[in-house]
């Protein structure tokens, strides 16, 4: 493979030459790249290439756009276009697992095998998280293709679900449960009726010393497949539930508690003032009622923020526009019934055209005014708020969001000081320096859902009416929610304008900002 490419299958398509990504924009290209990488060291024919890249409807000199297409691709990856080779009958892109992540994925899984078939559970399991590491989404998640999201991209997922079964198991019998409890968390949210992962879950919070835990995971488990599937749990769970251990009853939730997992996500707090006469803040802003997507990362948020840690803090970072602040208030929504002393938020402008990012002490006057304080009761240094602030939230449970944040230094004096208080930030730049935060890089949204997300925006029968154009100004919007709603305001405020006028426009936008290494 040419020097310096690497390619990845395994989340969005992507390029890199020397760690700098090569963006192809050509929804037909990425198809045509995704195929020859799936295949990768073997010809793929002709014929293989125009069924996946045309899917029924072939143009007329379909020979011909192939080739056009091809040729275009070969010359945007560089070495003279001689890194796809063209035979007779097809093409074909050689590489090894050092070049493509799914080569390297499938080669470490095999030498997970050996090493659980000599033992060797600590190296297996070692070698199943590298592995799983290399998972940045859903496979192709980016890659506009009916026939390989129908064909391949399900191949992938139970490839990586049997990895992921694995890596729990091997864990889980090396006594490190801890430390896949938030993983398995989320990959039950992710497959809600494979038992196996249940199992696994209850087993997890049974060996951490935390048998309520594993009752609630069981309850929640028996709820879900039964509305699902219609069925009871299977012996796999019926036996992890059974060596649940039940002799202390202090770890045991009272008679008449809801288990976490069966109270609704979505329903928000009471809100009135709590005990005491102390205030209880509600300042979530209204989430967005088109959200779609982010499974996986609700997910993760939820588990993170909601797993028990002291003081869990959670730092969204990632591109202007890719949706950041949306998640923050649609999983702040979700989990807002486990901070029940309340909910401040605030958009600290780190990043808003022509507005100077907020100083903390103002945050801090804001935050302190909604925990009640008033008049002389608020200090008028930073030092001082930043430590009323913590000594007023010490003993609540409190979820504070901060929006739109500058950079690690606006946002420190910001930070609760009560262990049960939750933080999520959002912010455009890494916040490495808040060394308690855990850092959740959020990737642009992938095409499916991002098409949804149009539909819902401005219509299902505008957007089925167009399918196409629709794709095409999808992809043209680089799965960034904040343009995918610019347009759909703009369709919404046009009605006559079509979606085929809509992509000729960005396009010529796009043509206009393209960098060199971008193929059009």
């Amino acid at each position: 493979m040419g020097a310096g490419l690497r390619f990845g299958v395994l989340g969005h398509l992507e390029v890199t030459r020397d760690h700098s990504p090569i963006i192809i924009t050509s929804c037909k290209q990425r198809i045509a790249l995704a195929t020859l990488l799936l295949r990768a060291n073997q010809l793929v024919t002709k014929n293989e290439l125009m069924d996946r890249i045309w899917e029924s409807e072939l143009p007329m000199d379909v020979l011909a756009s192939l080739h056009t297409h091809m040729s275009r691709l070969r010359r945007s990856l560089g070495e003279g276009g001689g890194l796809i080779t063209r035979r007779d009958l097809g093409y074909a892109v050689p590489a090894s697992e050092e070049t493509l992540d799914i080569l390297r994925f499938r080669h470490l899984t095999t030498l997970a095998a050996g090493a659980r078939g000599r033992g060797d559970a600590v190296r297996e399991a070692r070698l199943l998280r590298e592995a799983l590491g290399l998972w940045r989404g859903p496979a192709l998640a980016d890659v506009d293709s009916e026939s390989l999201q129908r064909d391949v991209v399900p191949v992938l997922e139970r490839e990586h679900t049997r990895t992921q079964e694995r890596w729990f198991e091997a864990e889980i019998g090396l006594g490190g449960a801890a430390g896949v409890i938030a993983d398995l968390e989320t990959a039950v949210v992710a497959h809600p009726t494979y038992e196996r992962f249940w199992a696994q879950l209850i087993r997890a919070h049974a060996q951490t010393g935390r048998p309520a835990e594993a009752l609630e995971t069981y309850a929640a488990a028996r709820r879900t497949l039964s509305e699902e599937l219609g069925v009871e749990p299977g012996s796999e769970i019926q036996q992890a539930r059974r060596h649940v251990p039940l002799g202390d009853s202090r770890h045991l939730p009272p008679r008449d508690a809801t288990p976490k997992a069966a109270r609704p996500l979505d329903v928000p707090p009471q809100v009135g003032p709590a005990g005491g006469g102390v205030p209880m803040p509600a300042e979530l802003p209204a989430g967005a009622g088109a959200f779609t997507g982010r499974a996986a990362e609700l997910g993760r948020l939820r588990t993170h923020l909601t797993s028990g840690r002291p003081r869990p803090f959670v730092a969204i970072v990632g591109t202007g526009g890719v949706g950041k602040s949306a998640l923050a208030v649609h999983a702040a929504h979700q989990i807002a019934g486990h901070f029940p002393d309340g909910q401040l938020y605030v958009d600290l402008h780190g990043a808003t055209p022509g507005l100077r990012p907020l100083r903390p002490l103002d945050v801090l006057g804001r935050f302190l005014r909604s925990c009640g304080f008033a008049g002389p009761a608020i200090p008028g240094s930073v030092d001082e708020a930043a430590a009323r602030f913590r000594s007023a939230l010490y003993d609540r449970r409190v979820l504070v969001v901060l929006d739109n944040a500058h950079d690690a230094d606006q946002v420190r004096p910001l930070i609760p000081g009560g262990l049960g208080c939750g933080v999520i930030v959002t912010c455009r730049r890494s916040l490495v320096p808040l060394a308690a935060a855990h850092q959740s890089r959020l990737g642009r949204l992938p095409a499916a859902d991002a098409y949804l997300l149009l539909a819902r925006l401005v219509g299902p029968a505008r957007v089925d009416a167009e399918p196409q154009a629709a794709r095409e100004v999808v992809l043209l919007c680089g799965g960034l929610p904040l343009r995918l709603c610019a347009v759909a305001a703009r369709l919404a405020a046009h009605p006559a304008e079509t979606f085929g006028a809509t992509r000729d426009r960005l396009a010529m936008e796009q043509d206009r900002l393209t960098p060199a290494t971008t193929v059009a």
